[in-house]
């Protein structure tokens, strides 16, 4: 069974009060108080394995970064019911499209905008080694690589950590409630991810990712000669970022560490990623000591 993440304001407002009194309490009755949390559905074991104890300054903190979503108690069928209204003049259909057209374009740059501004927040003041990846993901998935509340999926963040700092078997609820915490120090250690294409490629087959991403490689030239120099290391990340990328960032005298595609982590991929990329940061580590 999964992880319940939305409450009634009833059970919130219960949740929160049982959370006082366990801070109150003795061994016995916490242990009876936990039973009555777990009987709502939420389980502390979810959020905290430190076993500091969880209060309700922790559980707020889950509501506020969207872990816990609160729904109203009362339901929209309660609401009294409208007859639907004709138009005897409906809108005119082609300005319909094409004011449709220019909201969601302009919500694509919104977003396009958050990508780059999310990861320029991490970016490190000397970057000791850059990442290369595809692109970001799918505009609507709320997923992104530097963005700090997602709550599915994410796997090329959660492996890399896994890689870096977490080993084999972290408890993933805890790392994503900590991902913050992990982006800084990915960053305070010099690591920074960028992608090929600054846009959401959309397609899954390889040799189209390939192609989209080498109409891009003047661009991608640019941004890594802006932010590295020609000895800093770089990894590049999926089949379609090394095909394309290795060879034309090579011939410019770039640092391309990898002599393999090293392969993206999802999609059954995730321990062939870490193998790869745990033997290349492994080596570099050798190098550089």
């Amino acid at each position: 069974m999964g992880i319940k993440k939305t409450f009634t304001k009833a059970e919130v407002e219960t949740i929160r009060d049982l959370l006082r009194r366990k801070s109150r309490a003795g061994r016995t009755e916490q242990k009876s108080i936990r039973s009555q949390i777990r009987r709502i559905g939420f389980k502390i074991s979810d959020y905290d394995t430190s076993g500091r104890g969880f209060t309700v300054k922790d559980f707020d903190l889950l509501v506020k970064r969207g872990y816990i979503t609160i729904m109203n108690n009362i339901e929209s069928s309660d609401k009294p019911k409208t007859k639907p209204v004709i138009s005897e003049h409906p809108p005119a259909q082609p300005q319909t499209r094409v004011k449709l057209s220019h909201e969601i374009s302009t919500r694509e740059k919104t977003i396009k905008c958050d990508f780059e501004t999310a990861r320029h927040r991490y970016r490190p003041e000397v970057i000791k080694c850059l990442f290369i990846a595809e692109s970001p993901p799918e505009i609507g998935s709320c997923r992104f690589f530097y963005f700090e509340n997602v709550y599915e999926g994410d796997s090329l963040f959660i492996e890399m950590m896994k890689v870096l700092y977490l080993g084999e078997n972290p408890h993933i609820p805890s790392v994503r409630l900590r991902k913050r915490e992990y982006l800084r120090r990915f960053q305070e250690d010099g690591f920074y991810l960028i992608d090929s294409v600054e846009e959401p490629i959309g397609v899954r087959d390889t040799s189209r990712k390939v192609r989209r991403i080498k109409e891009e490689l003047p661009s991608l030239r640019d941004k890594v000669d802006e932010i590295v120099d020609r000895e800093t290391p770089i990894i590049l990340i999926s089949r379609p970022v090394f095909d394309a990328v290795a060879v034309f960032l090579r011939t410019d005298g770039f640092n391309i560490i990898n002599e393999e595609m090293i392969d993206f982590p999802g999609s059954g991929g995730q321990k062939r990623f870490r193998e790869k990329l745990g033997r290349l940061l492994d080596k570099l580590s050798r190098r550089t000591s």
